[in-house]
């Protein structure tokens, strides 16, 4: 299992150095900040009751995959 954690950590180290080399560290830390926002504010919308209910999790990705795909 560390050997999946430290290979994760490698390959998203890499993933970050490549997208920083390319777009520059600001928008790598905007790209932080608003997916951070993003995930706030979809736990205060569906509720973090919600996080223990499966059934709502599925549905909730549901109508969110479809809403991104009109």
């Amino acid at each position: 299992m560390r050997f999946f954690a430290f290979l994760f950590f490698l390959i998203e180290a890499v993933f970050i150095y490549l997208f920083v080399d390319k777009f520059g560290f600001l928008n790598y830390f905007l790209e932080v900040l608003v997916s951070g926002f993003v995930g706030i504010a979809l736990l205060f919308n569906a509720g973090f009751s919600s996080l223990n209910s499966i059934e709502f999790l599925v549905k909730y990705t549901i109508s969110i995959n479809h809403f991104l795909t009109l």
